[in-house]
This record gives C-alpha cells, sequence and structure tokens, in this order.
C-alpha cells in the first residue's frame, strides 16, 4: 500500500544517510562513486515520497462517485469505496496487473405523504481490473429487490500522466452531484437526490448515466492550484412527451442512440484555489431524439435542439461540508417552442468528530432546494424543498441516516429511514 511504500522509502533513505556519513570520512575513488550514485538514489527516493505524500494528501483532503485513475476531486476520495480502490490499484499496481472489488448497499424503509410506508433494499458491487498502470476496466451491477441491471461499465486509457481517455457508460460529468455524490454512502442524505436531480420534478428525467466517451485529467500550477478537466460526447437525450409511456415533458439520457441525431457534447472544469474548496462550471449541447407519432402538432423531425449550464461548488472547513449546486436547461418543446427548466441547491453538514466516544458518529445536516420550470411537469412547476437529516456514523463504513423532506408539492413530503454500508 502506499503507506507501507512510504515507511519502506523513509527507512532507506535513513540507512542512506549513514552509509553517507561513513563514506564521507574516507572516500576513495571507488567510494566517490558510490556516494555519487547512492545520493542520486536518495534524490529518487526523496522525489518518490514527495509523490505519496501529494497522493495522501489529496486522499485524506480530497469524493466520483464514478471513479478515474487521474486525480480524484476534492471530496471523493476519503468517501467513495471506488475511488478509494482506483487509488489502491494505483498505489500498487503500477507495474503488474491487478484485480478489486468495491461497492456499497443501504435498505430503506420511508412514509410518504399519501403513499404510506415503502421499504426497499439496493446492493451494488463494483469491479475493477489495472492493466499495468495503462488500462482500468470498470463494472458495476445494480442489484435490487426488482433485478439486478448494469450501473456502469466502462473502459480507461492512460493516454498521458494527466490524460485519460474513457468509453462505455458512465455517470454524466455535468455538475457534480451525478458523477460524484449521488451513490448513498456519498450522498448526505442517503438515497433522496437534491431539487434539481429528484426522480419526479428534477431538471433531466432519470439517472443521469450515458453511453459515450470522454477525456479527462488534472492539472496543478506552481502556485498550488490545482485544475480538473472533463470533455465528453454521448449519445443524445430522449423526449419523455405525450407519446411516453411515462410522460413528464423532460429530457432523458442513457438511450442508445439508433437515430442519425448527431451526439451531445460537452464537458466540465473545475478549479481548486485552494485543497478544500472546487468550483466547477460545466456546459454541453445537443439535439434531441423525438418520440415518433402521428401527431401533425408534434415535431418529429429530430431537429429540436437543448443546451444546458451548470455551476457547482464544495467547500470544507472545521468539519463542515458546504455544497451546492445550480442548473439551468434550454430546450425546444414538441410544438418547437423554446422552454427552460432551473434548479439549486445547498447543503451543509458537520460530523461532530471533535466529540469524544459515540458522541462523535454524528452528523447533523440540512439541505434547501428550488426547481421552476416554464412547462409545467405532471403539475410540478415550481416546487421548493426543505430538508434536515441526521447521519450517525458507526464506523467509517457504516452509517445510518434519518431524513425529513417537506416540499412545496406537499404529495412529495417524506420521512425516511436508511442504513448503507461500503466496502
Amino acid at each position: 500500500m502506499a503507506y507501507a511504500r512510504h515507511t519502506v522509502s523513509a527507512t532507506l533513505i535513513l540507512l542512506a544517510g549513514f552509509a553517507t556519513g561513513a563514506m564521507a570520512e574516507e572516500q576513495t575513488p571507488q567510494t566517490a562513486d558510490q556516494l555519487a550514485a547512492l545520493k542520486q538514489r536518495i534524490d529518487a527516493l526523496e522525489q518518490q515520497i514527495k509523490l505519496l505524500q501529494e497522493s495522501a494528501q489529496i486522499q485524506v483532503q480530497s469524493p466520483p462517485a464514478g471513479a478515474a485513475v487521474t486525480a480524484p476531486p476534492v471530496t471523493s476520495a476519503a468517501e467513495s469505496a471506488l475511488e478509494a480502490r482506483v487509488w489502491k490499484l494505483e498505489a500498487e499496481g503500477q507495474t503488474d496487473n491487478g484485480f478489486s472489488v468495491g461497492g456499497d448497499g443501504d435498505v430503506t424503509v420511508t412514509r410518504q405523504k399519501g403513499l404510506g410506508y415503502t421499504a426497499s433494499a439496493d446492493f451494488n458491487p463494483i469491479f475493477l481490473f489495472s492493466s499495468k498502470d495503462t488500462f482500468l476496466f470498470v463494472a458495476e451491477l445494480n442489484a435490487t429487490q426488482n433485478g439486478v441491471g448494469l450501473g456502469q461499465a466502462w473502459v480507461a486509457y492512460t493516454a498521458l500522466s494527466h490524460v485519460i481517455i474513457e468509453a462505455g457508460y458512465f455517470p454524466i460529468p455535468f455538475g457534480a452531484y451525478s458523477e460524484r455524490y449521488s451513490p448513498t454512502w456519498i450522498n448526505k442524505f442517503s438515497n433522496l437526490a437534491p431539487t434539481p436531480y429528484n426522480e419526479d420534478y428534477g431538471v433531466f428525467s432519470g439517472d443521469q448515466t450515458i453511453d459515450g466517451a470522454q477525456v479527462r485529467g488534472d492539472w496543478t500550477a506552481s502556485t498550488g492550484v490545482r485544475l480538473n478537466y472533463h470533455v465528453f460526447v454521448a449519445a443524445p437525450p430522449v423526449y419523455n412527451g405525450p407519446d411516453n409511456a411515462d410522460p413528464d415533458n423532460r429530457l432523458s439520457f442513457g438511450a442508445v442512440n439508433t437515430t442519425h441525431v448527431p451526439p451531445t457534447v460537452g464537458g466540465r472544469v473545475g478549479f481548486l484555489p485552494q485543497p478544500n474548496a472546487e468550483i466547477g462550471l460545466s456546459a454541453m449541447a445537443g439535439h434531441i431524439i423525438n418520440n415518433q407519432t402521428v401527431d401533425p402538432t408534434i415535431d418529429d423531425s429530430q431537429r429540436r435542439s437543448f443546451a444546458a449550464v451548470a455551476i457547482d461548488g464544495d467547500y470544507h472547513i472545521q468539519r463542515f461540508i458546504i455544497r451546492g449546486e445550480i442548473v439551468r436547461l434550454d430546450y425546444q418543446d414538441p410544438s418547437g417552442a423554446r422552454q427552460h427548466t432551473q434548479g439549486g441547491y445547498i447543503e451543509v453538514s458537520r460530523r461532530l468528530s471533535d466529540l469524544t466516544g459515540w458522541q462523535s458518529g454524528f452528523e447533523p445536516t440540512l439541505r434547501t432546494g428550488r426547481m421552476q420550470r416554464s412547462l409545467s411537469d405532471n403539475g410540478f412547476q415550481d416546487v421548493s424543498e426543505l430538508g434536515v437529516g441526521l447521519n450517525y456514523y458507526f464506523t467509517s463504513f457504516i452509517r445510518s441516516s434519518l431524513m425529513a423532506i417537506a416540499t412545496s408539492a406537499h404529495d412529495e413530503d417524506q420521512i425516511s429511514f436508511n442504513s448503507t454500508f461500503t466496502f
């Protein structure tokens, strides 16, 4: 492991220091050459320790739920089992093949207004295989009481030290929530998505997982400012219009493109002015796959377009974690008229780890958000949300949560209890 290597390297340098002192007492041409070689080795070991220290610092200070072999975002590695295993493969398998299994699972009981009590369970194993620090293969399964499905599956190729190419089925790198915070273990409200990504009235419909390819990486300036980037192409979204089995007048990603509609293009750039803060800017644009229909009032010519932008932020200070995101979507409805949807949220949580004993496991959290759309979605047009929660960490890998959400659309009010684990 990285920390084991750190210890071994430090020991080697210590021994080398003693050897250097002994050689200095009586140098010959031969010992001078040996000393020069030893100093060169010491310099290499010091550089290795520096890199390992930087890696360790990133892991402590830094959540994607979607993993990448590049340096992770500021909040991911300490919270995501998937990200942690990618880093483990990097630390231990840079010259050898490596296989790792991670994942998470949870059980939830919810009482929602008008629906009564419901229960659900999820288990999401993640399989990773690294080949000589060049290729990384990732596959995640989603097992629920309704069956087993594919959560994500992609392959990454390390083209350069700060450039990685990925292709497959992966969370869309637009905004921060979908790729980083959506897993139950990472989300401070467990399986309850924030307002812009709510299943019933969010900006988009369904999971934000795409078929496509992306280039991603990171860069660090001499001043210490870090930058990470994603550029992607993906299958265009489908419009869930009147002829859809579940019409909600929203766009959904994840479908395989069998039409002539060109792909969606987008990306995200994250700026880290300091290790505990990040600001992200995202944008994407493209055309919409429309449902074929005989209704002459609906444009099914596949020419309708959309564009979306997002701003996200993440800040850690004094055990507080502050996260937020604003999303704006502009698109053409079936008649060709321009419509828009926008939403945002802010979330604050604080782990009470400064307390002693069992009290240190508590983490109160608060979230508020709002979503507005120009075209009504099954009656959802302007929805505000206020949520409070209390998480308790039994260990670093097991957490239980009690949450209450109140919305201006009162049928969405709910109280939920969730227990989740990661491995």
